[in-house]
């Protein structure tokens, strides 16, 4: 009987608790996570490659007298073990993908795959921590359960372990969030 309740705890298989294997992959998750300092704005961005960082395009985009600036950035890991980046621009769409990937000048020390987004669960992992959200079904990229604040554009969608999104904003002031797609299948 005291096998079968270790067994049921995941204690002799070697199992990790459900609890304890969000708590990692969150964390590692938060490995990926840069704060982002564009010549227009400060954001998030997530390390989607081993040189390779995706966030929201409109952190790189301001119009003045008709002209648009792109350019460099740098990247600060938000655990405070992780190597800054520096990087320049090799996508935007400011439009209404507003995705923008960022090649960098060396490798971060943790990537994430990128995948497909699906109706349900999932998290955002922003500055100020991880937070459950439900993604609406296509064709919009609504989230709901977290509201985005200023410099959360650009922070990571996970599902299934693999970033689907990064956020963009809120739905004209409400507490819906939306989503910019980094990977279409």
């Amino acid at each position: 009987l005291l096998v079968v309740a270790l067994l049921c705890a995941g204690v002799a298989s070697g199992d990790e608790a459900p609890a304890d294997a969000k708590a990692k992959e969150r964390a590692h998750v938060r490995r990926a996570l840069y704060t982002l300092h564009t010549y227009t704005m400060r954001g998030s961005a997530v390390a989607v490659g081993p040189k390779l960082v995706a966030t929201a395009g409109h952190c790189f985009y301001v119009n003045t007298n008709g002209g648009t600036f792109f350019g460099e950035c740098a990247l600060a890991g938000v655990e405070p073990d992780a190597s800054p980046l520096e990087g320049h621009l090799i996508f935007l769409d400011s439009s209404d993908a507003d995705a923008a990937f960022i090649r960098t000048t060396k490798h971060a020390d943790v990537w994430l795959p990128m995948g497909a987004a699906k109706p349900g669960p999932a998290y955002v992992v922003a500055s100020d921590g991880c937070h459950d959200i439900m993604i609406s079904p296509p064709p919009s990229h609504f989230f709901t359960g977290w509201k985005p604040f200023p410099g959360s554009s650009g922070s990571p969608l996970i599902q299934d372990g693999k970033v689907v999104g990064v956020v963009r904003g809120t739905f004209h002031h409400s507490e819906t969030g939306v989503y910019s797609v980094v990977k279409k299948e």
